[in-house]
C-alpha cells in the first residue's frame, strides 16, 4: 500500500482557501467559502469488506488521504449511485453525527435510511433536478452505467432512479463529476470548465465497443 499525502489539516484549516481535493477513485471534497461539500467519497474498508473478490479484482494503491475519523465537517454529501466504491456505508455513522445532508438517487434512499442515515437529511437527487447552497447551485446530471460490456440497470423501468452526475456552478466556474456514465450526447453541452472523472468504470465513451444505450 502506497503511502499517501494526509489532507485533514489543509481541507479544515480556519483560514484556508477555496479549493478540491480528490479522495481516491470517484470521490472529490471540496471546499468553498468555508462549505464542505464530498462526492461519492469512499475513506473506509467498506468496499472490501462487502466486496470480498475486490480485493484482487480492484486493489486500492493507495492509503486513505482522508479518514472517516478525520471528518470535522461535511454540509452536503453526494453519491452518484449505491455502488460500494461510490457509497461508503461505513463512513455513514460520522455523516450522521455531523447532521450531513445526503443527496443520492431514489433506489439509494431506504438503504441509507436502513443503515441509520435520519430521514430528513436524506435527499433524492434526480437528473433534471438541482439545489442551492450559499454560493453555488448543484444540478444533477443523467448518466448511463456501462463497464467493460455491462449495462447496469438496464432492466429498470426508470433508470434516472439509480445514477445521476453532478454539475456544480460556482464563482471559480462549473465543476463536474460525472458519475460511472458512458458518454452521452447532451452532456457534449454542458458548460464544464473542472473536470473530476472517476479512475474507474466511466469511460465517457472510451474503450466501450459495444452499441451505447438509448437515452430513455
Amino acid at each position: 500500500m502506497e503511502p499517501v499525502r494526509r489532507i485533514s489539516k489543509e481541507l479544515y484549516a480556519v483560514d484556508g482557501p477555496d479549493g478540491i481535493w480528490w479522495l481516491g477513485n470517484a470521490g472529490f471534497a471540496i471546499r468553498l467559502q468555508k462549505q464542505y461539500i464530498f462526492i461519492d467519497p469512499c475513506v473506509t474498508e467498506y468496499h472490501e469488506r462487502s466486496n470480498p473478490h475486490a480485493v484482487s479484482e480492484w486493489t486500492r494503491l493507495h492509503e486513505f488521504p482522508l479518514e472517516a475519523n478525520e471528518f470535522m465537517r461535511a454540509d452536503h454529501v453526494l453519491y452518484s449511485h449505491e455502488h460500494s466504491d461510490h457509497m461508503d456505508l461505513g463512513l455513514l455513522p460520522k455523516l450522521v453525527e455531523l447532521r450531513s445532508d445526503i443527496w443520492a438517487p431514489k433506489n439509494c434512499e431506504q438503504k441509507l435510511i436502513n443503515e441509520g442515515a435520519q430521514k430528513e437529511k436524506v435527499h433524492i437527487a434526480r437528473a433534471g433536478n438541482s439545489f442551492k447552497g450559499d454560493g453555488y447551485t448543484v444540478e444533477f446530471t443523467r448518466t448511463r452505467h456501462v463497464s467493460c460490456g455491462k449495462w447496469y440497470y438496464q432492466d429498470v423501468k426508470d433508470q434516472d432512479e439509480c445514477g445521476c452526475g453532478f454539475l456544480m456552478k460556482t464563482q471559480y466556474g462549473n465543476i463536474f463529476q460525472p458519475g460511472d456514465t458512458c458518454y452521452l450526447e447532451e452532456l457534449s453541452k454542458l458548460d464544464v470548465d473542472y473536470l473530476l472523472l472517476p479512475i474507474n468504470d466511466t469511460n465517457m465513451g472510451v474503450g466501450w465497443t459495444g452499441s451505447r444505450p438509448e437515452r430513455k
